[in-house]
């Protein structure tokens, strides 16, 4: 599914940046990537602060 979840992101973010115009609304659009679960990253540089502090 990681097409559809691409496609929704962009989507979403489209929306926004076009509610903004059109409606003259400033706004932020952030995007989390310290996810965490069973495939998350746990060693190396690119390891996710869960796992870190996890090792700790």
């Amino acid at each position: 599914m990681p097409h559809r979840n691409a496609w929704t992101k962009a989507t979403n973010t489209e929306l926004v940046m076009n509610y903004g115009v059109w409606f003259n609304v400033p706004y932020a659009i952030t995007y989390f990537y310290n996810v965490y679960g069973e495939r998350e990253i746990q060693i190396g540089k690119y390891a996710t602060l869960i796992a870190l502090f996890k090792e700790k």
